[in-house]
């Protein structure tokens, strides 16, 4: 990369080796033996990341082009306060999911870990379920991966017996081996509260689909019931699919002995859009 004195010769002859810049890939790292150690970048950049940063701002601004943002800009409102739920935003045998949020919100312990699988759903989650820190919060979809939530979820409440671990969970992410991970919380006695946001369907693709104008039904699944799987394992489970149930679920969590499984039943055409 050239220094901000360098000619447009230099900065042509460094860029001699990309060819094509779209599908560049450049690789920065003060240590020239890691630069090939995974895969072999376009470019190979020795240098800390302020030097390189502060240069390729310089050209681009040299060339005139405007930075392009990285999201929308967030409205200046109070932006940890959402309109509350409503029950009532429901159809029958499903509950609404920011209601049931704000009521879990205030409901589940203070002092709680908290866990979120993959899915359309976590960013509501995240918007409306407070944590009393954040070295309390993970999420677990590495890689955009969904199903690690349950093995992690265990693995925090063995690390911290002490606090309640709070896991939020989607129906695919709970099918791909969640159903085991629930019996080892229940062999280990874990203090483990699972929340599955059970809208019958994959939900990301399920939203694509319905963009898309194709049949959405291709994404959706006929599930058993999660609450009741629970229970066969050992633990506890309550299903919820109206704010009656919501309340017999909190009472429920409240006097828990073990692990417990919530299972919210949410309507997959009525699930909120991630928040951008």
């Amino acid at each position: 990369m050239p220094h901000r004195q360098g000619s447009k010769r230099a900065a042509d002859d460094a860029c001699q080796p990309c060819h094509n810049c779209s599908d560049t890939v450049i690789k920065r790292n003060t240590d020239p033996a890691d630069i090939g150690r995974f895969y072999q970048p376009d470019v190979a950049l020795v240098a800390d990341a302020a030097k390189p940063a502060d240069n390729i701002l310089y050209w681009l601004n040299e060339a005139k082009i405007e930075p392009s943002g990285f999201a929308n800009e967030l409205p200046d409102s109070d932006l940890s306060t959402y309109p509350a739920g409503d029950p009532a935003n429901s159809a029958e045998g499903f509950i609404n999911f920011e209601y049931a949020l704000d009521r879990l919100n205030d409901a589940l312990p203070e002092n709680r870990i908290m866990m979120t699988d993959g899915g359309r759903y976590i960013t509501e989650v995240w918007c409306r379920v407070r944590v009393p820190d954040p070295k309390s919060f993970h999420m677990t979809d590495n890689f955009a991966a969904i199903g690690q939530g349950m093995q992690q979820a265990i693995g925090a409440a063995h690390v911290d017996p002490s606090r309640p671990v709070v896991l939020f969970i989607g129906d695919g992410g709970f099918m791909m081996g969640g159903i085991t991970e629930f019996k080892t919380a229940v062999r280990t006695n874990r203090d483990l509260i699972v929340i599955v946001c059970n809208d019958t369907a994959y939900g990301a693709e399920h939203i694509q689909m319905r963009d898309r104008n194709l049949d959405p039904s291709l994404t959706q699944f006929d599930w058993p019931s999660f609450a009741a799987i629970a229970v066969s394992l050992g633990g506890e489970g309550v299903e919820v699919a109206s704010p009656d149930d919501l309340e017999v679920a909190i009472e429920a969590l409240k006097a828990r002995k073990g692990p417990i499984l919530v299972e919210l039943k949410l309507d997959p055409d009525n699930v909120p859009r991630i928040r951008m």
